[in-house]
């Protein structure tokens, strides 16, 4: 089963893709505690609450020039998730 969501911010593809791949700028956005070594294999770690922690890697970082998207791949227990900045 694939589940899909897309969600469309009032930002640059730029500003998202600092938001994740970036430490701090995430800390202002979401989680209590994070780890990211944005990388493929490098980890990735959110803490949302207390004894909510989503753990994984990521699997692909594409830094998009121009009119071509950024893409953030991740994938946690099984499950896969994707950002892409467009």
């Amino acid at each position: 089963m694939v589940i899909e969501r897309e969600i469309f911010v009032a930002a640059s593809p730029e500003t998202v893709f600092c938001f994740l791949t970036d430490p701090a700028l995430m800390a202002d956005w979401i989680g209590v505690s994070r780890e990211l070594d944005a990388r493929p294999g490098g980890l990735l770690r959110i803490q949302f609450s207390r004894g909510d922690i989503a753990r994984g890697h990521y699997t692909e970082i594409h830094v998009g020039l121009g009119a071509e998207p950024q893409v953030v791949r991740s994938e946690s227990d099984g499950l896969a998730a994707a950002g892409v900045a467009r």
